[in-house]
């Protein structure tokens, strides 16, 4: 086992051979490669840790962590280890984050200026409307339905596959439906000022 005692430590520069744990004390912040973060077989935290990725690719955060900094070096393909897990990355390529198997997402979700990216819905029936989401260009649910944030849908393009996508909105307003979403459902309080996206789409 690794353990990080010391916030704002950086291991990027360490060769890490047949260490099969990560362990991050109460509040700690560490730099580390997304090569290093991948070798470990389990990392655990306390508090309101951060890791900060310095080099792009494809990582699953681990559920003790609170917060990841992804590097903007390339484009990252992230799936979160919680629900409650925030994801940050400054402005460069396009990125993906994966809901993963959560149906509650409530972090704050920032992926930078520019470029195309992504929030993926991977599970059907998933709540992101307490997610904080900042420069996240589109919403792809996949086959699945989610429940969203009237803004949410207004400020990212919501789309789907398989023709059997339903999108509940949380808050009221005026909004437009994504183009490839079957059915909108809206919410009951406050009035509603809603264009179709597609002639067939359904509005309840």
């Amino acid at each position: 086992t690794l353990v990080i005692d010391t916030t704002g430590t950086d291991i990027t520069k360490v060769t890490v051979t047949a260490v099969e744990n990560l362990s991050l004390a109460s509040g700690v912040n560490a730099t580390m490669t997304l090569a290093q973060h991948n070798a470990f077989t389990a990392i655990t935290g306390g508090g309101t840790n951060t890791i900060i990725l310095s080099t792009a690719g494809t990582a699953t955060g681990s559920a003790n962590i609170a917060s990841y900094t992804l590097s903007a070096t390339g484009g990252n393909t992230f799936t979160l280890g919680s629900g409650s897990q925030n994801v940050t990355v400054a402005t460069g390529a396009s990125d993906i984050v994966n809901t993963g198997s959560f149906t509650t997402i409530s972090g704050a979700i920032d992926l930078g200026t520019g470029n195309t990216d992504q929030l993926v819905i991977t599970t059907n029936n998933t709540n992101i409307s307490t997610a904080t989401l900042t420069d996240v260009e589109q919403i792809v649910l996949g086959t699945n339905s989610a429940t969203m944030t009237l803004a949410q849908n207004t400020n990212s393009a919501v789309s789907g596959t398989g023709g059997a996508n339903t999108v509940t909105l949380t808050t009221s307003g005026t909004t437009t439906g994504g183009a490839t979403i079957e059915t909108y459902s809206l919410a009951s309080a406050g009035g509603n000022d809603f264009t179709l996206g597609a002639s067939a789409q359904g509005v309840v």
